[in-house]
């Protein structure tokens, strides 16, 4: 664990690991926090402290780290119990194994078609117009026909 403060804000960085740990034991961040497939960025104000609370967890015992700015493009919003974090650990596998030509549906409705490889957090894909994007796979819903070899 790491405390990282910022020129506006700090955050206490941990693993998902961790986060599914305290949420079992019925921690529930906020929306001001943040998560990726690996770590998780607890805002300083509540989710931080209720964090260390919840898990017994002595501040001394914790690293500091001071950084210009934290790039939240890398971040989504933190899931707030196990569900939400299931369905955003299975979004992760199911995009890793799509392959160019899988049809998707995003939350709003719209099909997009893969373009690219996974990468980091979004997916490179064609709208029905043949217009690119770089799709958070956040705002996907679901894969609806793989393409086949």
């Amino acid at each position: 664990m790491t405390f990282i403060s910022t020129s506006g804000h700090g955050y206490l960085k941990i693993t998902i690991n961790q986060l599914k740990k305290a949420l079992l034991k019925g921690y529930i961040p906020t929306t001001y926090s943040m998560m990726n497939k690996s770590n998780a960025l607890l805002e300083e104000d509540v989710d931080a402290g209720e964090f260390a609370r919840i898990m017994n967890i002595d501040w001394k015992n914790i690293t500091q780290k001071h950084q210009d700015n934290i790039n939240k493009n890398l971040y989504d919003t933190i899931a707030t119990n196990l569900e939400e974090l299931e369905e955003y650990n299975n979004k992760i596998e199911m995009f890793k194994n799509s392959k160019v030509g899988d049809k998707l549906i995003s939350y709003s409705g719209q099909e997009f078609t893969s373009y690219g490889s996974f990468q980091k957090k979004s997916l490179i894909v064609t709208d029905v117009n043949g217009k690119m994007w770089a799709l958070k796979f956040s705002n996907v819903d679901k894969i609806i026909e793989k393409k086949t070899a």
